[in-house]
């Protein structure tokens, strides 16, 4: 808990590393500046931090599998101690980190958004995580407490364990609030700091506050009810004992005993240090040296013993820890079911970390050659193509890798469009590979003008965009035999994926066209370039050009070498699944699934490591690289928001995601949710995602100017194409959220008032939800038209260069007013109807009681459609009315103004579905009959897991009744 980890000493001082150049952190009277005696500690409090997390890992992980697996140790408190033993494991893991970043990194931290956002949560982590723990020990004692003291009473903690568990962590961090708040993300010149004891000394009162409240009032609590258990315990019997109770009574004071050994281990460990702090911070005392690292690593030591005591206390944890032992050793072919989910599951892991490779290497590449004028070249512009196949292939071979099974071919799904979809899928496999071949030999073709016809101009160069487009289309017809033959075949329970073997002889003429000529090709070349290189001079060579020949020779010769590593690359990756692609077609050999991944993975890591070997050879794509890197980092006339504001719109975003989520998802599958006012309130929750989505964008992408929309972006056609599209979608969405309303206004204005009539948005709900839709796109072509791409400065800007229009001003009015006007009369009328008399549904046939419910139902849902138009004014007005005060010149908006009602309006995207679950009991009970589903599947699922490691068989019969 770095909070009171460090010394007064040990903060960062801003103002003396502003004026020099290194930064010496000090621990007590030692220095880090390399002295023999602190690199010994260093090593010392490495090898100790090392130790205890291995322990606390292994130790709390097998606790808390014993207590998910074994259904007889499910019980109130071996919930709290599976808690606390995530918690452990979460301490041992930030306190090595703390002191990794303290002695080896000297104190660095990441720069921008992800730097502050990484600092705000370590510092969260390291802050809460102890409160949270001293506080699940008190909520131990209580449930001992009642077991011991009150048996014939149910605890608390028993009945409301969730609501518990969830106070206790907002609790823990509610603490960490002045952290995440304060300025504790510095910058000094160049380097960026996580600096937390800097805040620390801003903080005294708060700590000692902090101190008192979280730390010494559980332990009090912790104390006095474990004095009342053991005074229950040791000093008489339990009423009407037998040799149960007996038996009863050994177990509690095994317990307990267990418990008070984990109490006095967590006092030992944590109020040495919690004493320490507090003296230190009143400048009572100051330790160092080996006293100052024994210190700081007692909280590691505890939450490394911790799981040890259950297991030496309970035996309970024993004998169930000693079956999964003995399960993990027999029988010997279960070992190798578990060494086979375990492969798989690290093969998806490295495949996802070849595509961020891929994904950030040929980025990278693409960006510089299009950015620098000096690169466009023809053999770049290839490069270029080639990264975009290269992209692509990683992205569908990811994809492909984590969709195979045992079975041949990709699980897939049953439907209508599932074979389009798997032929399409087959075919996009198929394409980046083929083009890849290609493009190299046509690389190798510009080499091979390059350097043994330098004075006549390749083919290539006068006709790049027909052969690029003609290996496009070349790619795209040697696909066709996929697309052809891909089928569906279904092997209980799933469907799959795959291509038919009939046609085996057009798959093997494919295979060498498009694998063997192209390798052939580029390797007689390249062998005609290297022979002209490396065996005479340049044609043309005179005594006056030696320096300028030399110079192009051992440039010809760099290249000619990267491209000749590209290739052998090339042969080494992606030769080998061809091959066994083609004799698989031809029936000589058979690979199984395990080593048909195994080979694609090596195919898409050819993709990865292409880019980068580009960078290693090419000296002007690591100019532009470096060049492209320090203008990134140059300071411009961008405006820059508060850390907070990104934490609140990325706070309201998850929010909006996860309610959202949830709402279309139960309105799409729950058969009794699809009524018409929810088929509208879907399309809204659709809408509130991408919402919240543009306007985290607006907030984290560099902006100009505010006032006109004017962010940084990108050049070229494309990046007019998608300004256009950002700034029309700025507008779309919010007029499409408050249109939305009114056809629900008018729905329940019909099911209230006319219940005997057909609502026209019923009868026509797909032409309502395309007008509206249709409208919002209207109302953006005024902004669409004017939108443009400038440059200012050397960067790219998108934006409104002349603001906001007259236009735009007329039709927010005119959106907003008509809108309120509208939903205002509906929902008056329907208020009148509800409250003052009851709905006119009642007849003979009816009785009082069913009329009040239908009357209950619909006050029900229409008080929540009034809430959610509430929330609308209040969130969307603001917004409107500083927009046309500014247009006038009555007001002139600040950038705290603006992001703030911008965020209002993010938030009713945000609060929208959650209104919904507070009001309508049916999406209540849906998400909770969703929700159970699930967890009884995912118990299923857990128990067939646990199967496999198992001997015994599982009766999924049993399951189901049991469930």
């Amino acid at each position: 808990m770095e909070l009171w980890n460090f010394s007064k000493s040990d903060s960062i001082d801003v103002e003396s590393m502003s004026n020099s150049s290194s930064v010496i952190l000090k621990e007590g009277n030692a220095t880090r500046d390399g002295g023999k005696e602190q690199g010994h500690l260093n090593l010392v409090m490495y090898v100790a931090y090392t130790i205890t997390f291995l322990s606390s890992l292994f130790g709390n992980s097998v606790i808390i599998y014993i207590i998910r697996t074994d259904n007889s140790l499910k019980t109130t408190t071996n919930y709290l101690v599976m808690n606390q033993a995530c918690v452990d494991i979460f301490i041992t893991l930030s306190e090595p980190v703390n002191f990794l970043y303290h002695s080896f990194t000297g104190s660095l931290w990441l720069r921008g958004v992800i730097g502050l956002i990484t600092c705000k949560v370590y510092m969260t982590s390291v802050y809460s995580l102890p409160d949270f723990s001293v506080w699940i020990l008190a909520v131990i004692a209580v449930d001992r407490f009642y077991a011991v003291v009150l048996p014939l009473r149910q605890s608390p903690v028993s009945q409301h364990l969730k609501k518990i568990m969830f106070i206790l962590w907002l609790w823990s961090l509610a603490w960490s609030v002045p952290i995440v708040i304060g300025e504790n993300f510095i910058k000094v010149g160049q380097s960026y700091y996580c600096d937390l004891y800097r805040l620390v000394n801003k903080w005294t009162i708060l700590n000692d506050i902090h101190l008192a409240v979280g730390v010494l009032l559980p332990f009090l609590v912790i104390v006095c009810l474990y004095t009342a258990v053991c005074y229950k315990l040791w000093s008489r019997k339990v009423p009407g004992e037998g040799a149960n109770q007996i038996e009863a009574q050994r177990i509690a004071k095994r317990v307990t005993v267990m418990m008070i050994a984990e109490v006095v281990l967590y006092a030992f460990c944590w109020f040495t240090l919690f004493t320490f702090f507090f003296l230190n911070s009143h400048h009572y005392l100051q330790l160092n040296g080996i006293l100052l690292f024994l210190v700081m690593w007692l909280p590691s030591l505890f939450s490394g013993l911790n799981p040890y005591v259950y297991l030496t206390f309970s035996q309970n944890f024993r004998k169930a820890c000693k079956k999964i032992l003995s399960n993990c050793r027999f029988p010997p072919q279960d070992i190798r079911k578990c060494q086979v989910e375990l492969n798989m599951s690290s093969l998806i892991l490295l495949t996802h970390l070849i595509l961020l490779a891929s994904l950030f290497g040929n980025s990278v590449l693409i960006h510089i050659i299009r950015a620098d004028d000096s690169l466009k070249t023809t053999i770049n512009y290839l490069i270029l193509n080639q990264a975009c196949a290269d992209l692509w292939f990683t992205l569908i071979g990811c994809i492909g890798i984590t969709l195979q099974t045992d079975q041949p071919g990709y699980i897939w799904f049953r439907g209508n469009f599932a074979t389009i979809t798997c032929r399409s899928f087959l075919s996009i496999l198929v394409i980046p590979s083929l083009f890849t071949s290609w493009i190299l030999v046509a690389i190798a073709v510009e080499r091979f003008y390059a350097v043994t016809q330098p004075l006549r101009r390749s083919p290539l160069s006068q006709h790049l965009r027909k052969t690029l487009v003609f290996m496009w289309i070349w790619s795209l017809a040697g696909s066709t035999n996929v697309l052809v033959n891909g089928m569906l075949f279904k092997a209980e329970p799933n469907y799959y994926c795959t291509v038919s073997d009939k046609w085996i002889i057009p798959r093997s003429i494919s295979a060498i066209v498009n694998v063997l000529i192209p390798v052939i090709i580029m390797a007689v070349l390249y062998t005609i370039v290297c022979r002209t290189l490396w065996s005479r001079e340049i044609p043309g060579e005179g005594t006056n050009q030696n320096q300028g020949q030399n110079s192009a020779t051992k440039i010809a010769r760099r290249v000619s070498i990267m491209m000749i590593v590209i290739v052998v690359l090339y042969i080494v990756c992606c030769f080998p699944y061809d091959v066994n692609l083609a004799l698989t077609s031809l029936g000589f050999v058979e690979v199984k699934s395990n080593a048909d991944r195994f080979l694609i993975m090596i195919a898409i890591t050819y993709s990865s490591i292409n880019p980068y070997i580009y960078l290693t050879f090419n000296q002007k794509f690591r100019h532009a690289f470096k060049k492209k890197n320090n203008t990134s980092t140059m300071k411009a006339t961008h405006y820059h928001v508060t850390p907070f504001i990104y934490f609140v719109y990325v706070f309201t975003f998850v929010l909006s995601l996860v309610g959202n989520s949830v709402i279309i998802h139960i309105i799409r599958k729950d058969r009794t949710m699809r009524t018409i006012t929810n088929w509208l309130i879907l399309s809204q929750a659709c809408v509130d995602l991408y919402l919240t989505m543009i306007n985290l964008l607006h907030v984290f992408v560099p902006f100009h100017d505010f006032k006109t929309l004017t962010h940084l972006w990108i050049g070229g056609v494309f990046g007019q194409i998608t300004c256009k599209s950002f700034l029309a979608s700025v507008v779309i969405s919010p007029v499409f959220t408050g249109w939305i309303l009114v056809p629900i206004a008018v729905e329940r204005f019909y099911a209230v008032i006319r219940p005997f009539k057909s609502s026209p948005i019923s009868q026509h709900l797909k032409k309502t939800i395309m007008s509206v839709y249709t409208w919002s796109v209207a109302c953006s072509v005024n902004v669409m038209v004017n939108g443009v791409v400038v440059e200012i400065n050397k960067y790219h800007y998108c934006g409104l260069p002349s603001g906001l229009t007259r236009i735009d001003i007329i039709l927010s009015t005119f959106n907003i007013s008509i809108i309120l006007l509208i939903i205002m009369v509906l929902y008056t009328v329907v208020c009148h109807k509800l409250w003052s008399r009851g709905v006119p549904i009642e007849g003979i046939t009816q009785n009082q009681r069913h009329v009040e419910s239908n009357k209950k139902t619909a006050k029900k849902v229409t008080s929540m459609m009034i809430t959610v138009v509430v929330l609308y004014i209040l969130c969307w007005f603001p917004l409107a009315v500083v927009l046309i005060l500014n247009y006038h010149g009555i007001v002139h908006i600040s950038l705290n103004v603006y992001f703030f009602v911008t965020w209002l309006t993010v938030a009713f995207s945000g609060t929208n579905p959650y209104v919904y679950f507070a009001f309508a009991q049916t999406f209540r009970q849906a998400f909770k009959r969703k929700f159970d589903n699930f967890y009884r599947k995912c118990k299923i699922d857990s128990v067939l897991h646990c199967s496999n490691v198992r001997s015994e068989r599982v009766d999924l019969e049993s399951i189901e009744r049991r469930n």
